[in-house]
């Protein structure tokens, strides 16, 4: 017989028992994180196509099956193991209505919030959930144009939706400067005190509620010679804040002898 040809080989790697030992599916951010010594592809053997790790992590798609399988080491020769299949859920259904505003100041927005929603003001860079059935985005600038839309939340089995129809608000303008009401523009009685009128204006007595509206300005049934602050200012719009507070304090007349 002739001199003998030795050929060394390996047997393929073992197939994974299951997609759980090839890495970790992140629906939050989408991703696939690889065990050592895996690899995923979009396309299954014989043209599988290894997907490259940005910091061990691969992108996935909604609705898409990916193939997984130990990989090929060159020291020893040990060829790739067969594939194991990964399908992925599609997204769930998009939310049909744009949020809902609550309320609107100078620097916040604050719209409904709804249960297994999340919700974004800077177009998905940062999403916010609610407490108490709102969400309040708040440090915003004053008389602003923003977009606020919401979607599904990710959970541990399934993808965010698509992003809904946006709600467009713009905050209100800060604080304006304060009514030029001084002391000089009151008429003063025993029992009452009169403010100059404005339809625009809201007014205070004593820390008390404010009130606005035509006879608001006129404050009746007062002692004699009692000291009482008043204040007053410009109230607030859909626009614009409450402006600054003119404050004035003074005294009723004293009562006739």
């Amino acid at each position: 017989p002739s001199n003998e040809a030795t050929i060394t080989v390996y047997t393929a790697a073992e197939t994974p028992a299951n997609t759980a030992a090839t890495g970790t599916v992140s629906y939050s951010d989408e991703s696939f994180t690889l065990t050592d010594g895996y690899e995923i592809s979009e396309t299954d053997a014989p043209v599988f196509s290894a997907m490259q790790p940005t910091d061990g992590k691969v992108a996935l798609q909604p609705n898409t099956t990916y193939y997984v399988r130990k990989a090929a080491t060159t020291t020893p020769a040990v060829p790739a193991s067969a594939t194991v299949s990964l399908t992925l859920p599609a997204r769930p259904t998009t939310p049909q209505n744009a949020p809902a505003l609550v309320s609107k100041t100078d620097n916040t927005v604050i719209v409904t919030a709804i249960e297994g929603q999340e919700y974004s003001i800077d177009d998905g860079a940062n999403w916010l959930t609610g407490t108490d059935g709102k969400v309040t985005f708040s440090g915003l600038t004053q008389n602003q144009a923003y977009s606020v839309i919401t979607r599904v939340k990710a959970t541990e089995s399934a993808f965010a939706s698509e992003s809904s129809e946006a709600l467009s608000v713009t905050t209100k303008t800060s604080a304006a400067n304060a009514p030029s009401a001084t002391a000089s523009d009151v008429t003063i009685t025993e029992d009452t005190v009169t403010l100059p009128y404005d339809a625009t204006y809201e007014y205070q007595m004593d820390s008390g509620e404010w009130q606005s509206g035509e006879g608001k300005n006129i404050f009746a049934n007062l002692d004699p010679a009692t000291q009482h602050t008043f204040k007053v200012r410009v109230k607030e719009t859909e626009t614009a804040m409450p402006s600054n507070e003119a404050t004035i304090t003074l005294y009723t007349a004293q009562a006739a002898l």
